[in-house]
């Protein structure tokens, strides 16, 4: 048997010790499975019809055309899962770690860019027929095969089979350290597999309790939770690398509060695991409402949930917690390893395994005496009791958590040292996390021009000894991988020689040419993502022409999509435009778009000069453009549309997409000087309109304030579902419309861009609320606080990542993240009027190419806002549209009128006072609390710079509105955060409103956008 055939033959055996130790697995894997999978392995299927079947699906599957694999490109310590709970045991690891130094959360294989694998060489297909070999084997040699058994296989060899080819690649970067937090579910085993056979030390990190199920324990390092995974794994068979014991918490064992009397009427949080007994769970709900002694109950439900609860359980009066509610309760739990966790943080557990399908007390913890068992019967008396931790509950609950006392610091201590040990050994490419310094340092002209014509006098010579040695700076890691690139690139370019080294893939890529600037996308997306001073790469790039303008810029809009962090070091470069620069003209435009900043008239005619005189062989030029366009649209004149009309080669009327000519509309109707062309363009614009596009023309009249006949929200939502295209109709009307429908008697402000009757009682009520001293708040929910409903399935935890980078240039962890979220919940279910996503901003969004709502982040956000909130409304609560403030308080008259009629005002916020309006800066009422600003501003002048993100300090910025109290207006401009201060403010009697981006049209000047 060969190295990849016996790995690949132990992969097998890991994965299938699991399934074959739970008589349940199918209905585990619930979903995932077919009836025609359940029927083709069922009983009364013969073994041999299973195993052929079995045979045929794992061929199926590895024969298939198209295989992608991951480009690996890190180097050092690395991690590989993204589940909530690896990112978890990651942030542990981290922060174990952070003597060290060592980090693993930003590199991910998970998260990692693939490519089309393309056509197999000939040593990829021999692993092909090595893996489809052994997996068909093995299904011959076994006398049991079940449907999820053949799923879990099959997942696990298609993984090792893409893993070990995407590392057997020319060009892959092999990781120094391979970090894991599970040891049996079948990509995670492909994993540990190949990097176990290519010698690369593995570090298993257990991210929850274990049972005598699993495998034994494969890997150079492991480090469990508890004494008592130890004795299970010890069970099950040698361990074959060091194995550690440290616990997972910060906060002490609180013990003291295991023991104190709970006092009715008790709250109650139900833990589900991720597959529950719906009707189990009913069963407990309702016995837990006919005791008198229960007060609230809540759902804290798994975060890998295979179905949400809220429309199952909706109408049985339960709350929903997206983390560990702060507040004193018991929990009530099934089969799930959260127990530990729970009474480590001195929260009394009850088990209850009529709501979940698997076998009770799967983990013991009833048998140890850990915790108390009861009945469906039981919860409708007094169950719960004191816990008696005498010596023998702590012995047994010391095997679950070493932190009961410090005897495990000593252990923690000797980690550490094999830890540092490790990173010695290990020499990370690129070494302290960015580039030092640049290209143009690398390769100084006269040596580059005196090592070409010594190139070209020898080309015999000097190609193998170039090839050997860019092959060589291949395989050192990330930077020189980089670097070798380049240096190849260049050699190609400029020296009569062929340089094959340097590469990355296949020896050949059919459809590909070795130059082919798409296979370079990554690579200058993580060069320009690994820079000190991308702007002096940028210019270095232009002058030598290593990567096309175009490629570079393709790259920058990438890292835009993602909302990379180090996109801001890129737009820091570009505060001045860099005449002559066809990228650098890119980034400033983008930059000026992005971050709010206006541009000044002269400088938009020089850069049009610019533009307009670019070649026609220039790729970048539509781009160029349309970012200028967009420049115009905000801050030129509308002269300057007029010549930009005249001299663009690439963009007319016609080819701009409808929001972009709905903007255009937009500035004209603004300048009374321009209305007659304004209704010329119209025509011409209706003229060549699809349906929908006319449906969005008469949208932009609405949110514009033009009155529209027979215009209402409900007629717009019929036209939407009448005339989007089918997938967005469909999602709508799934999603959007059962929400309207059933909160249609709340959605009283939904007109009020137009109706001046919904405008002033909206005012009347803040008014009155401020003469009379009583609290209030208004609250917006628009697509970014999808982010605020994490546990339903349109939003997910990737586009959560992604927000964080967006607003805060970082990702945040996971505790911080649910606290956030917990606390803006309560504010959003104590507003007086919600700001909710409305048919307005859908028909916006889409245009007549939209396949789904769900195709874009924003899409998501929005469908995840309108499945979340339900929980939240009160029965009394008003319902407008989100965009509400742009209605109330772009007027800024109108504020400070609201302003006089109250005891002090406030103004949270990112602008800084002397940017704001005057009017409003002279109030001599008015007391503004700073906040750091939107990563998107963090380059523009007038706010506050960002030097630490929002969400590190909003606690210490909430005790500035600790004296707020009736009478008091508090405006808001923060984001996710701001409904947090929202809720604080009106708490303590204030008048809150969240003013959102508003106050950036106060200070911006120029066109506003459609909203």
């Amino acid at each position: 048997m060969t190295l990849w055939q016996s790995l690949h033959h132990e992969g097998l055996r890991r994965v299938s010790t699991v399934v074959d130790g739970n008589a349940n697995y199918d209905e585990l894997l619930e979903y995932r499975l077919t009836d025609e999978d359940r029927a083709k392995y069922g009983p009364s299927a013969s073994l041999e019809s299973k195993q052929q079947h079995a045979c045929t699906h794992i061929a199926r599957h590895l024969l298939e055309k198209r295989h992608t694999v991951i480009v690996p490109r890190y180097s050092g310590f690395v991690s590989e899962g993204s589940t909530p709970n690896n990112d978890r045991e990651y942030q542990f690891f981290e922060e174990t770690c952070a003597p060290l130094g060592i980090r693993v959360r930003q590199q991910n294989y998970s998260e990692t860019s693939t490519i089309g694998m393309g056509k197999r060489s000939s040593a990829e297909e021999a692993m092909l027929e090595t893996v489809l070999e052994d997996a068909q084997a093995y299904y011959r040699s076994r006398d049991a095969i079940s449907a999820g058994l053949v799923r879990q296989l099959t997942l696990f060899s298609v993984s090792f089979f893409r893993t070990a080819v995407a590392f057997h690649r020319k060009g892959a970067v092999l990781p120094g350290v391979l970090v894991q937090a599970n040891d049996h579910s079948p990509v995670r085993v492909a994993y540990s597999m190949v990097m176990k056979g290519l010698g690369i030390p593995r570090i298993y990190l257990q991210h929850a309790e274990v049972t005598s199920l699993f495998p034994p324990l494969d890997f150079e390092y492991s480090i469990l939770r508890n004494a008592h995974s130890k004795s299970i794994y010890e069970s099950l068979g040698p361990a074959s690398g060091q194995v550690f014991v440290l616990p997972r918490y910060r906060e002490p064992f609180a013990a003291e509060d295991l023991g104190k009397e709970l006092v009715a009427p008790v709250t109650v949080a139900i833990y589900p695991t991720s597959r529950v007994v719906v009707e189990g769970l009913k069963a407990v709900i309702k016995s837990l409402r006919s005791n008198a002694g229960v007060g609230k109950i809540v759902i804290k439900q798994h975060p890998a949930a295979a179905r949400q609860l809220q429309d199952v359980l909706d109408g049985m009066s339960v709350e929903f917690a997206p983390a560990i509610p702060d507040e004193r309760h018991l929990a009530l739990v099934g089969n799930s390893a959260v127990v530990t966790e729970l009474l480590h943080l001195g929260i009394p557990v009850y088990q209850n395994f009529t709501f979940d399908p698997v076998s009770p007390d799967y983990y013991g913890f009833v048998a140890k005496g850990l915790t108390q068992s009861v009945t469906v019967e039981n919860l409708a008396g007094e169950f719960w009791r004191p816990y008696r931790l005498d010596a023998a509950w702590r012995a047994a609950f010391k095997q679950l958590d070493p932190s009961v006392d410090t005897a495990y610091e000593t252990e923690r201590d000797q980690f550490l040292a094999e830890m540092q040990r490790l990173r010695a050994a290990v020499v990370p490419a690129g070494r302290g996390g960015r580039m030092r310094g640049s290209f143009k340092a690398r390769l100084k002209a006269e040596t580059k021009r005196g090592l070409i014509g010594l190139i070209n006098a020898s080309p015999a010579i000097s190609a193998p000894v170039l090839d050997f040695a860019l092959s060589g700076a291949s395989k050192l890691g990330n930077f020189l991988t980089l670097y070798s690139y380049l240096g190849a690139n260049y050699l190609r370019n400029r020296t009569n020689i062929p340089v094959k080294s340097g590469r990355w893939g296949a020896d050949k890529t059919p459809g590909q040419s070795r130059t082919d600037p798409a296979s370079a996308l990554p690579l200058v997306e993580a060069t320009l993502g690994n820079l000190r001073d991308p702007a002096a790469w940028i210019a270095e790039n232009q002058r030598l022409g290593v990567f096309g303008d175009d490629l570079v810029i393709r790259a920058l809009e990438n890292m835009f999509q993602d909302r990379r962090p180090e996109l801001g070091d890129v737009f820091a470069g570009f505060s001045a435009w860099p005449e002559g620069s066809t990228v650098g003209t890119w980034v400033y435009l983008k930059r000026a778009e992005w971050g709010n900043i206006a541009l000044d008239v002269a400088e938009l005619d020089r850069i049009g000069v610019y533009v307009h005189g670019l070649g026609a062989e220039k790729v970048a030029k539509p781009l160029l453009e349309r970012l200028l366009l967009l420049a115009l649209i905000r801050n030129g004149t509308t002269s300057q549309l007029d010549a930009f009309w005249g001299r663009a080669a690439t963009t007319t009327i016609e080819t701009i997409g409808t929001n972009v000519r709905i903007g255009l509309l937009q500035k004209l109707y603004d300048d009374q000087r321009s209305m007659a062309q304004a209704v010329a363009t119209r025509q011409r614009i209706e003229a060549t309109s699809s349906p929908f596009e006319l449906l969005k023309l008469r949208n932009m009249d609405y949110l514009s304030g033009r009155a529209s006949p027979g215009w209402t929200h409900e007629r717009a939502e019929e036209l939407f579902g009448k005339l989007a295209p089918g997938g967005a109709a469909r999602e709508f009307r799934e999603i959007a419309v059962p929400f309207y429908d059933r909160f249609r008697s709340n959605m009283v402000l939904m007109e009020i861009r137009t109706d001046r009757l919904q405008v002033t009682s909206a005012l009347d009520h803040i008014r009155q609320c401020l003469n009379e001293g009583k609290p209030f708040s208004f609250v917006r929910l628009s697509d970014g606080e999808g982010y605020l409903f994490p546990g339903h399935p349109h939003f997910s935890a990737d586009d959560s990542r992604n927000r964080e980078r967006h607003w805060w240039d970082t990702e945040l962890p996971r505790d911080l993240s649910a606290r956030i979220i917990e606390r803006a919940q309560k504010a959003i279910a104590a507003a007086d009027i919600l700001g909710i996503p409305s048919v307005y901003r859908f028909i916006r969004d889409t245009s007549d190419t939209t396949r789904a709502l769900s195709q874009s982040l924003q899409g998501r956000g929005l469908l995840q806002v309108l499945a979340g909130l339900p929980p939240l409304l009160s029965k009394d609560v008003r319902l407008s549209e989100d965009k509400m403030n742009v209605s109330l308080f772009s007027d800024l008259q109108t504020v400070l009128d609201l302003a006089s009629n109250a005891r002090r005002a406030f103004l949270v916020g990112s602008v800084k006072r002397e940017h704001l309006p005057a009017p409003l800066s002279a109030l001599a009422t008015l007391s503004t609390v700073t906040i750091p600003t939107h990563a998107r501003t963090a380059s523009n002048e007038r706010y506050i710079p960002n030097t630490t993100a929002l969400p590190f300090v909003y606690e210490t910025i909430l005790g500035a509105l600790d004296d707020v109290g009736p009478g008091d207006l508090v405006l808001v401009a923060g984001g996710i955060v701001g409904k947090i201060m929202l809720g604080h403010a009106s708490m303590r009697g204030a008048v809150a409103l969240d003013i959102g981006s508003v106050i950036d049209d106060w200070v911006s000047g120029g066109q506003k956008s459609l909203r």
